[in-house]
């Protein structure tokens, strides 16, 4: 029985030792529009080589916290329609550690403009000469 238990603890004790090797560390931060309100409900991804690699949602306080996040550097997005949009370049994740890259404001009415998406469409119509 003893021998059993010392096999079935063997790649258990690898795995985690090879998930140790990799290095994971988190991100934690806070979402807010121009006034400084906190955004729930935001977007918040992680980016790397061009690919979004994980993404959260803002709780009703406007914070988000990835965990489980590969040692590396990323790119990290926010977003909510209607509010505005912000990137942040060479956010650092280290093995352990949790990374607080503070205060991310939004700008700019989002990716639909401060109108919402009819208006948006209807400006790009006019914008091309076309009437409807």
């Amino acid at each position: 029985m003893k021998k059993a238990l010392v096999l079935l603890s063997l790649p258990v004790a690898l795995f985690l030792g090879a998930s140790a090797a990799y290095g994971q560390g988190g991100v934690t931060g806070l979402v807010v529009d121009t006034d400084g309100v906190a955004v729930e409900g935001a977007r918040v991804s992680l980016w790397a080589d061009g690919a979004c690699q994980m993404h959260v949602f803002t709780d009703a306080g406007g914070a988000f916290t990835f965990e489980d996040v590969a040692a590396g550097t990323y790119t990290l997005k926010a977003g909510k329609p209607k509010v505005g949009n912000a990137t942040l370049e060479g956010v650092e994740v280290t093995d352990g550690e949790v990374t607080d890259v503070g205060t991310v404001t939004l700008e700019g009415g989002g990716p639909h403009g401060p109108q919402g998406p009819a208006q948006h469409k209807f400006q790009h119509m006019q914008q091309e000469g076309q009437d409807d």
